[in-house]
């Protein structure tokens, strides 16, 4: 967690060099949320949706998606999914409780006692005539006022100077003239009084037009089927075409030194941080490096309209503060809003050159880099032989009832303290890089308790005094090093699987193609992806599995295999090609726009 907190807060830094705006928060999203594209490419309005096949059956899956996007933040410590507290829920009991009806029936009021001091017959009235003329007049003599002042020179001579003032005494008592025929002839005080009435009544019209058009996009939902109401779920992104091309994207490349100094600045400034977080002590001696592409993705939502909480009409007398501008908790109706998402793709984990592949391909271990899960393969770069690691991002697996009761193995394991183990001689590094506590990570937080209208949310053991409430679902990340042990109760007999994956048609092999293999009868699970040749070996217990193929380009294939017993097996599957793309992205942190303190 120590050098993911080192990546949030780089990507931290650069938003802020890019934008001043005060009241922007960027804040962490501290448990594991991976998205795919098919989940993104959901929420885009109809229109942006090419491919109709994304469209059908996805009203639901959509909505469950928007719902966690739209989450408001409860502290300005982290952000995460809160599907009891979304932007559209808040905003609709806004519209619906704010003083809306007062300020139509004084809009009625102003309409019934209109005169026509200004308008009759569908003609200007004489008053309003003299006005607009004498108006003109006194306009025209504060234009020669400025052009006289621009003509004086000090240069000028003194008789010239005297002739000038003389001038400028004349042009002015000409404006008093003006201004006293306006007042007088130009019926002056009555028209303008008429003036302020009609301007406020535009300003009024124009806010109710405002607050009824958003205030219809929620009545029509309410009022129809779920089709109807999945254009509230419909998010504009910016920009549009990240999920298709590089538009938007960045690398970026981090080494040890950097990491470490940017963890500093993190824990300097942990007022924005969650101390559970910040707390604990990691190991991640393996880490050499990371590389990732980066973006700032902003949400555009078509039905929210923040001017309306800037207008002088907008009025809220409930007991429920809507914001104070400054503190973000649930005390607040709606102290900020999600805007942009902090997204991170091909994440690489570069390790040292003194691992071993056995330490990584271990089957009875968990590899982590904060909360997100890596594939249990070491990758060597052909032209610089730099060792590294991937993410896994097949969010089936990482969902996975075998992958939760592995973590929960490995949290058993981790309450016992164990002696430390003899470093490899020669090496320089320990066999394995485990950090044993006795109080695992997850015991030292608590989810989240969100308090409903009229219902209390059930009270969890505490964490601490002065704990800020965390919901950790979907947090896979346990222990504190790199590697995390899973002791296994009983010797399980083995057998080393050769996979060939290859092309339907050309019969070739298919290049980082993702392999998810999960036990069916046991708790084992495995995340490799093939070599140029479409190959990959794993030593896997002997038990039944389904395996899922992953590959760009390729139609995903779901397969069932069964080992008996120990001896080596060679399986074979060929993948048809689809235009699929299987992009998954990894949501660090999120931006969120405070709103301004409103009158009560």
């Amino acid at each position: 967690m120590k050098y993911y907190i080192a990546l949030y807060q780089k990507l931290k830094e650069i938003y802020f060099s890019e934008s001043s705006k005060v009241n922007d928060l960027v804040l962490l999203c501290p448990s594991l949320r991976l998205y795919e594209m098919e989940d993104l490419t959901l929420l885009k309005p109809l229109s942006l949706i090419t491919d109709p096949s994304q469209i059908a059956g996805s009203i639901l899956k959509k909505q469950q998606v928007s719902y966690e996007l739209n989450s408001l933040p409860s502290s300005d410590k982290y952000w995460d999914l809160n599907p009891n507290n979304t932007l559209f829920d808040a905003y609709r009991e806004i519209l619906n409780y704010a003083g809306v009806k007062d300020l139509e029936q004084g809009l009625e009021t102003l309409l019934a006692s209109e005169n026509d001091k200004l308008i009759r017959d569908g003609k200007e009235t004489p008053e309003y005539k003299a006005y607009v003329k004498h108006m003109k007049e006194y306009e025209k003599q504060l234009t020669f006022i400025e052009d006289h002042l621009a003509q004086f020179d000090e240069k000028m001579t003194e008789e010239e100077k005297r002739n000038w003032s003389d001038q400028l005494t004349l042009i002015t008592l000409k404006k008093d003239m003006a201004l006293a025929n306006w007042k007088i002839k130009g019926n002056k005080e009555f028209i303008e009084e008429a003036l302020q009435v009609q301007n406020k009544l535009s300003e009024t019209d124009r806010f109710l037009d405002l607050f009824q058009s958003v205030k219809n996009y929620f009545d029509a939902s309410e009022k129809t089927d779920v089709t109807a109401l999945s254009a509230i779920h419909d998010i504009h992104f910016i920009p549009y075409d990240f999920m298709e091309n590089e538009s938007g994207w960045r690398n970026l490349f981090l080494d040890k030194n950097e990491m470490e100094s940017l963890f500093t600045k993190a824990k300097a400034d942990s007022q924005h941080l969650p101390a559970q977080i910040l707390d604990i002590e990691y190991d991640e001696q393996y880490i050499e490096s990371i590389e990732f592409d980066y973006a700032f993705i902003h949400l555009k939502r078509g039905w929210f309209n923040k001017q309306i909480f800037s207008s002088t009409c907008f009025q809220w007398n409930e007991s429920q503060p809507i914001s104070d501008g400054e503190t973000i908790s649930t005390d607040f109706k709606l102290p900020a809003f999600p805007k942009v998402m902090l997204l991170v793709k091909n994440l690489k984990i570069n390790l040292v050159d003194a691992i071993s592949e056995d330490q990584v391909i271990n089957q009875d271990q968990l590899i982590h880099f904060g909360p997100v899960i890596l594939k249990q393969q070491l990758f060597i770069n052909d032209r610089t032989k730099q060792k590294f690691l991937k993410t896994v991002t097949n969010k089936g697996t990482i969902r996975s009832d075998q992958l939760n009761y592995m973590i929960r193995k490995a949290d058993v394991a981790e309450t016992h303290t164990l002696p430390e183990k003899p470093m490899k001689e020669d090496s320089g590094i320990a066999e394995s890089a485990i950090r044993t506590r006795s109080i695992p990570f997850y015991r030292r937080m608590k989810p989240m308790a969100v308090n409903l209208p009229g219902r209390e949310s059930p009270s969890m053991e505490s964490a601490g005094p002065n704990r800020e409430a965390l919901s950790l679902e979907m947090l896979p990340f346990k222990g504190g090093g790199l590697f995390t042990k899973i002791y296994v109760n009983q010797i399980e007999q083995a057998s080393r699987v050769f996979f060939n994956i290859h092309d339907s048609n050309s019969g070739k092999g298919i290049y980082k193609c993702s392999l998810s293999v999960k036990g069916t009868d046991n708790s084992r699970v495995y995340e490799v992806e093939t070599d140029q040749n479409g190959q990959i070996s794993v030593t896997i217990p002997v038990g039944s599995f389904e395996m899922e193929m992953r590959a760009d380009g390729y139609k995903a294939l779901i397969k069932n295999f069964r080992l008996e017993n120990a001896n080596p097996v060679t399986l074979t599957f060929s993948m048809d090609r689809e235009e699929v793309k299987f992009k998954s992205y990894f949501l660090v942190g999120m931006v969120c726009e405070r709103i301004p303190k409103m009158p009560q």
